[in-house]
C-alpha cells in the first residue's frame, strides 16, 4: 500500500490555496486577468515555500480549458496531467542535473514547435542556479526572444548565483518566509482534516521548528504523527524532534532573570541527560527572552509574538515582575552565548558557565537614580570636610557656623548679602613689576571631575565645585608640591610665574622690590644689578640661595649656572608671547652663559633645533628681546657638544606639568563627589579611571 506524505497530499492546488505568498499570488492573478503575462519569470526564496509550486499553478492557470484564468478548475485535462507532472506541453527540468551546454541545445530544438495540445509551451527550470556559465549563455537569446507560445519559469534558492544577464531579462518574484502563525493555522487545518488531536504546544513546536517553511513543518507533522498516533502532545513532540520542551525553557528563563544559578544547573544537567541539543535550546532561550521585551514594550495584545496563550501568559508574568533593562542585559548575554556554544569543544560546560554568570549579575540600578543621589550630594547635603571653591591662587571661604548637635555633618554656610569673605593670604607674595614687564593676571585651570564623557552627567559635572588649587598650603588635602611654588627671590630679584608658564623677572635696572618678613633672606642681600661674570660672589654666598627654581631635583652640568638658567627662562618666555615658533625652539637649548654682553647655547650634535638656532633671524629676535631685558646687546653663539644631565626649559616645563597633573589626579579621588560615586558603585581607587578637564580662564 502506498502512502503520500502530508507535503504531497497537502500541495496547494490553486493561488487561493498558497500561504503566506499573497504579493505573489495577487500580482500574477492581476496579470493573467489583464492579459499582461511575461515571457520569463524567476522565482527565489528559500526552500518549502512554495517556489515551484507556484509555478505549476501558473501553469495550470495558462493552460486551463476555461482560461487563462487566475483561478483553474483543476478537473480538466491539462490540469490534471500539469499536476501529476505529465502534461507533454509543461516541461520540468532539474537544473543540477541538466546543467551542461549539450542539454539546452536539446531544449531549445523543441521551442520552435508549437504545443501538442495545451495554450502554451511552458519550461520549468528548477535550481537554476546549478546550470553551466555555457549553459547560461547558451540560453540568453532564446530566453530573451522567446516563440510567443512559449513561457519560461525558474525556480532558484540562491538567486545571487544566477548571472545578472539572466535575472534582467525575467521577471523576478522574491518568496519570502511564511510567518509562524500562518504555518500553525496550516497545520492545525490539516490535522483536523486528518482527525488528528493536538494541543497548542505541540502545534507551537511545529511551527516554530519549520523556520518559516510549509514543507518542513508538514514533513516534522509526519514525523510525529508517527510516533504518536492520533494525539499529539508538546513534550512528547519535543522528545520525537530531540529539543527542550517548552518547560524547562521556560523555567531557565525564569530562574536567570530570578538570580538563581543552583535552579539553572539543574536544568542544563536535565538537557544534558536527555542528551538534546544545547546549542538549540541556546537560541530558543534568546527568542524567549526577546519576546519578554517585546510584551513589555508593546503590550500584551501585540502580534509580534508569536506565543501560543499558555506561553503568552507565563511570559507576560515574567515581563511585569522583571524589569526590562534586566531583560535585555539577559538577552545580550545569552545572544552572545549562542556563539561560545557553537564554537566551544565543551557546549555543557560553556553553557553552564555563562548561564550561571547571566543568574550572578550584580543588581542595576537606574541611572537616573545614581545622578540624583549624586546632585543630592552636591546640591542639598555635603559631607563634612566640603570645601569651598577656590578660583587660581586666591580662593575665599565664610566663616564656618558649627553645628550644635555632636556627630552631625558640619556644612559650610556661605556669606550673606554684603558680607565679604575672608581672604586665605598667598605664603608668598608676588613682586610689583615694571608695566612692560608684567605678565597679564593669570588664573589656574578650572579643573572639574569628567564621568567618562557621559552627557547624562553634564548637569551634575557642571554643579562640582572645583578641585582646590594644589600651590595653596591651606589645602587640606596634601602639602604644595616641591618646587611649584612660585614666586621667590633670589639675588635681589623677585621672579613669578607667567600666563606662558615661564619665570617673568623684573628689569635689571629696576630697584629691588622689598623683601617680605618672612622669606628674609639670612645673608647680605645682593645689589639689584647682576654683577659682571668677574665680579660675582664668592661659591660660598652663591650656596647661600633659598632654593633651585627646578619643580624637582635635577643635576646640573659642572658647566651651567643655574642664574644663566633663570635669566634665559625670562628671555624665552617674552619670546613664547610674542614670537611662539622662535620660542619653541629656543626651549630645547641650554644656556651655558647668559648676560647683557654674551649668550652662549648649548644643543646635542646635529641637533635640528641647533641649525635653526644659527639662523640670523633667530639670533636677530633673541637680541632684539635681549637688549629689552638685560639691558645690552650681547652676542649670540651657538655650540654643539654632549649636554649630560644639563635640563633644558622643555624638559623643566614637561616635569612641571606631569607632577601638577599627578597631584591633581590624587586630589581628584579624594573630591566627595567622586568618593561618594565610588562608594555607589562599590569600586576602589585603583578602579577607578582620573580623567582631568583643564580650561585656561584668565580675568
Amino acid at each position: 500500500m502506498s502512502y503520500t506524505v502530508l507535503a504531497r497530499k497537502y500541495r496547494p492546488q490553486t493561488f487561493a490555496d498558497l500561504s503566506g505568498q499573497d504579493h505573489v499570488t495577487r500580482t500574477l492573478g492581476n496579470a493573467i486577468a489583464s492579459g499582461r503575462v511575461a515571457h520569463a519569470f524567476l522565482f527565489t526564496g528559500v526552500r518549502g515555500v512554495g517556489k515551484t509550486t507556484t509555478a505549476r499553478i501558473l501553469a495550470k492557470a495558462l493552460n486551463c480549458s476555461t482560461g487563462p484564468t487566475a483561478s483553474p478548475c483543476g478537473i480538466c485535462d491539462a490540469c490534471k496531467e500539469i499536476t501529476v507532472g505529465v502534461d507533454l506541453d509543461v516541461l520540468e527540468i532539474d537544473g543540477a542535473s541538466n546543467n551542461s551546454v549539450d542539454d539546452v541545445r536539446r531544449l531549445q530544438e523543441t521551442i520552435p514547435f508549437r504545443p501538442a495540445r495545451d495554450r502554451f509551451k511552458i519550461v520549468i527550470v528548477d535550481e537554476v542556479h546549478m546550470l553551466s556559465t555555457g549553459a547560461f549563455n547558451a540560453f540568453l537569446k532564446t530566453l530573451e526572444e522567446p516563440p510567443p507560445f512559449v513561457k519560461f519559469i525558474s525556480a532558484t534558492t540562491e538567486s545571487h548565483k544566477v548571472p545578472v544577464t539572466i535575472r534582467s531579462r525575467c521577471q523576478r518574484y522574491d518568496f519570502r518566509l511564511i510567518p509562524q502563525a500562518i504555518v500553525a493555522m496550516r497545520v492545525r487545518q490539516i490535522l483536523g482534516i486528518e482527525g488528528i488531536e493536538a494541543d497548542d504546544d505541540a502545534v507551537g513546536i511545529v511551527a516554530r521548528e519549520a523556520a518559516g517553511s510549509m514543507r518542513d513543518a508538514l514533513t516534522l507533522l509526519d514525523q510525529i504523527v508517527a510516533f504518536s498516533g492520533s494525539k499529539l502532545i508538546g513534550e512528547e513532540v519535543a522528545r520525537v524532534l530531540g529539543i527542550a520542551d517548552r518547560e524547562l525553557l521556560h523555567g531557565t528563563a525564569s530562574a536567570i532573570l530570578d538570580g538563581e544559578g543552583a535552579s539553572v544547573l539543574r536544568n542544563v544537567d536535565a538537557l544534558a541527560q536527555r542528551g538534546l541539543d544545547l546549542l538549540h535550546f541556546t537560541k530558543a532561550l534568546v527568542e524567549f527572552l526577546r519576546d519578554i521585551v517585546v510584551l513589555q514594550v508593546s503590550g500584551a495584545e501585540t502580534e509580534l509574538v508569536s506565543l501560543v496563550e499558555e506561553e503568552r501568559r507565563r511570559a507576560l508574568d515574567l515581563s511585569k515582575r522583571v524589569e526590562s533593562l534586566e531583560v535585555q542585559r539577559a538577552f545580550h548575554g545569552a545572544s552572545m552565548l549562542v556563539e561560545d556554544v557553537a564554537k566551544s569543544p565543551l557546549p555543557r560546560m560553556t553553557l553552564e558557565m555563562g548561564l550561571v554568570r547571566l543568574a550572578s549579575r550584580p543588581p542595576l540600578r537606574p541611572l537616573a537614580e545614581l545622578v540624583q543621589r549624586l546632585d543630592a550630594l552636591d546640591m542639598g547635603r555635603s559631607p563634612a570636610g566640603t570645601r569651598t571653591q577656590r578660583s587660581g591662587r586666591e580662593a575665599s571661604s565664610s566663616p564656618t557656623r558649627a553645628r550644635a548637635s555632636a556627630g552631625s555633618d558640619a556644612d559650610p554656610e556661605p556669606p550673606g548679602e554684603g558680607q565679604p569673605s575672608e581672604s586665605i593670604p598667598s605664603p608668598i607674595q608676588a613682586p610689583n613689576l615694571s608695566p612692560i614687564q608684567a605678565p597679564a593676571p593669570t588664573q589656574s585651570p578650572s579643573i572639574r571631575p569628567v564621568f567618562g564623557g557621559d552627557p547624562r552627567f553634564a548637569k551634575l559635572a557642571a554643579s562640582v565645585p572645583e578641585l582646590p588649587n594644589e600651590d595653596d598650603p591651606n589645602e587640606p588635602f596634601g602639602e604644595p608640591i616641591a618646587g611649584d611654588d612660585y614666586p621667590f627671590a633670589e639675588d635681589g630679584v623677585e621672579f613669578t610665574e607667567s600666563s606662558a608658564g615661564f619665570i617673568e623677572a623684573p628689569s635689571l635696572q629696576a630697584s629691588p622690590p622689598q623683601r617680605t618678613p618672612q622669606r628674609a633672606p639670612q645673608h647680605t642681600p645682593a645689589p639689584s644689578v647682576r654683577p659682571a661674570p668677574s665680579q660675582r660672589p664668592p661659591t660660598s654666598q652663591a650656596n647661600e640661595r633659598p632654593r633651585s627654581i627646578a619643580p624637582a631635583p635635577l643635576v646640573f652640568e659642572p658647566s651651567l649656572d643655574p642664574d644663566a638658567m633663570a635669566l634665559w627662562e625670562v628671555l624665552v618666555g617674552v619670546l613664547a608671547d610674542t614670537r611662539p615658533a622662535l620660542g619653541a625652539l629656543l626651549k630645547h637649548a641650554v644656556p651655558m652663559r647668559v648676560d647683557s654682553e654674551r649668550i652662549v647655547l648649548l644643543f646635542a650634535p646635529s641637533s635640528f633645533y641647533g641649525k635653526q638656532a644659527s639662523s640670523s633671524e633667530a639670533k636677530n629676535g633673541l637680541i632684539a628681546v635681549a637688549e629689552r631685558r638685560l639691558g645690552g646687546t650681547p652676542e649670540i653663539e651657538v655650540q654643539y657638544g654632549p649636554v649630560g644631565n644639563a635640563p633644558t626649559l622643555a624638559q623643566l616645563e614637561e616635569e612641571r606639568q606631569r607632577a601638577r597633573l599627578e597631584a591633581t589626579r590624587k586630589r581628584a579621588l579624594f573630591h566627595p563627589v567622586v568618593q561618594e560615586a565610588m562608594r555607589l558603585f562599590k569600586v576602589g581607587s585603583g578602579q577607578v579611571e582620573v580623567r582631568i578637564e583643564v580650561e585656561d580662564a584668565q580675568s
